[in-house]
Order: structure tokens, then sequence, then C-alpha cells
């Protein structure tokens, strides 16, 4: 008979907490619930981080002859919001282009996108 693999956790789990209990009593296993829990919570923080720094559209086909506003003056370098990510930007043609202005795509290069006014 073939076990899941969550009863193969579980009964894992049970084992591991009938040891630490006769080891070190209640106190033990309480211990090693908090340490499990704070290790799951650790990974989805991480994982959580991590996935906040990638950009969702690297394309040029999603991003050039798009439409984004400028968040941070661009003197050539700044930032700008497009399809609700901030990504840094820079003018085309070298220009200043002050906060709240729309601008196009015209180019990318890497993480950074080429805008005119």
């Amino acid at each position: 008979m073939r076990r899941s693999r969550v009863t193969v956790v579980a009964s894992f789990y049970f084992r591991l907490c009938e040891v630490v209990t006769r080891r070190h009593g209640t106190c033990g296993t309480m211990v090693l619930i908090i340490f499990i829990v704070g290790a799951c919570l650790a990974v989805l923080v991480i994982v959580a981080a991590m996935s906040r720094h990638k950009k969702s559209a690297t394309g040029e086909i999603q991003l050039v002859g798009s439409r984004a506003r400028v968040d941070a003056e661009l003197a050539p370098e700044g930032t700008v919001l497009i399809h609700g990510e901030l990504w840094r930007a820079r003018s085309a043609d070298g220009t200043s282009i002050p906060s709240h202005t729309i601008v196009q795509v015209v180019g990318l290069s890497g993480h950074l996108l080429v805008v005119k006014s």
C-alpha cells in the first residue's frame, strides 16, 4: 500500500514530536513547533521579497509604444510608472522631462526604458 506524501510528512512530524517530548518534555515540543512555523514564515518572506524585484514584462513588444507617467524627473535619467510598475528610464534626446509628464516608450536597453515626451 502506497502512502501519500502528506501521510509520510505527518507521521515523521509526530515521531519527531514524540522523541523531543521524551527527551525535553512539553517545552521541547513547543520549541520544535515554533521552529517549524518560523522556518515556513522565513521561506514565505524570502519568496515574496524575491518576486517583488522581478519585472513582469521585459520584452520590447510589450513596452515599446506604451505610454508611461514620469515619477521622478528625467534629467536625463529617472523613473517612470508603466503598467503599474516603476521602471528606470532616460529621455531619448537627453533633455530633462519633469515629473507627472506623460511620455512614450521608444526603446529598451536591458531594464532601462528610453522615452520621449
